[in-house]
């Protein structure tokens, strides 16, 4: 990936704390783009790839539309939307609660579980983008970036 560069028109250079902003945010749209080409081959948009693994990771269990988006890293997902998406193909399961009509419960479906099995198998090759760097910096970047949202 190309290091970030400042622009021209700027009268003074970047301090150290803009140029990471600029990289963070230069390697948020590098990864979301790789992550969605991937996820185009199996008609998956990154929301209804992030909803099928939360079901996978609760199944047996339903969970109500509202458990799937507190779960979910896209605060701006329709997670409805995104659920009814998934119904239509065949990927998850919308019943009513047998305790609360008014409450839908969701389920990964076998085709969905296969998917993902599918899905998991190419992994690496989403896992490539971070190559470059050893498991030991993997892990320090993800505490340096989980430090960062702390606040």
């Amino acid at each position: 990936m190309p290091t970030v560069k400042r622009e021209s028109k700027k009268s003074t250079p970047m301090n150290e704390h803009e140029k990471l902003r600029e990289n963070i945010a230069s390697t948020y749209f590098s990864m979301k783009n790789g992550i969605k080409q991937f996820l185009d081959s199996y008609n998956l948009t990154p929301q209804q790839y992030s909803v099928l693994k939360i079901l996978r990771n609760n199944k047996p269990m339903p969970m109500s539309t509202s458990q799937i988006t507190d779960q979910m890293t896209d605060l701006n997902a329709d997670t409805s939307r995104v659920v009814y998406r998934l119904v239509n193909k065949g990927l998850v399961e919308k019943t009513s609660s047998s305790l609360d009509k008014r409450l839908v419960e969701v389920t990964i479906t076998k085709e969905g579980v296969k998917l993902l099995q599918k899905i998991d198998r190419r992994r690496p090759k989403l896992d490539k983008f971070s190559s470059a760097l050893s498991e030991r910096q993997v892990k320090q970047l993800n505490k340096l970036l989980d430090s960062l949202r702390a606040d």
